[in-house]
């Protein structure tokens, strides 16, 4: 059978039947934030700007379903097509994702990872998204960059380095 998908808040919504996405939080990939970045373009010049952030998107998927069998049924669905899965790439046809530009698309991978929550997770998800709790599964969506067009400043590149031994004397 067909999964029915909604994307909106699980406690605010009055789908029935339906597998509803909702996004829980939205975090940066710490490990790879350090340092500015620059590259040197085909006129080779120098371009400075800020490295892309790259982020990973916590996402709930419920079943809003009558029948609990059928919630259940429809949640191993979505557990099964991540497991068969996992990566996605500009060729799965991502092209035109938000953060996804130009030659950026080549690159673009997304991970997704079933997250294990603890019972008291749980509970805090489900009381401040405002629903009673229904089947649900939360996965991990791995590395998606968002990066601005924005070059801070541009120079030449430095090709040679010269050491005179007679400049102190």
């Amino acid at each position: 059978s067909s999964l029915n998908v909604v994307v909106e808040n699980i406690g605010s919504t009055t789908e029935k039947n339906k597998v509803i996405i909702t996004l829980i939080k939205i975090a940066e990939e710490n490990t790879l934030r350090n340092g500015k970045y620059s590259r040197i373009d085909q006129s080779f010049k120098t371009a400075y700007k800020n490295r892309p952030v790259f982020t990973n998107l916590y996402v709930l998927f419920s079943c809003n379903h009558g029948d609990y069998n059928a919630a259940l049924t429809k949640l191993s669905q979505v557990v099964e097509f991540f497991q068969g899965q996992s990566v996605f790439t500009h060729l799965d046809g991502l092209n035109g994702v938000v953060g996804v530009v130009g030659d950026v698309n080549e690159k673009f991978k997304l991970i997704v990872e079933l997250q294990e929550m603890s019972f008291e997770q749980i509970n805090y998800i489900w009381s401040f998204l405002g629903g009673k709790q229904l089947p649900s599964v939360l996965y991990k969506v791995r590395m998606i960059p968002i990066e601005a067009l924005k070059i801070n400043g541009q120079g030449t590149p430095i090709m040679e380095i010269n050491i005179d031994d007679n400049a102190g004397i």
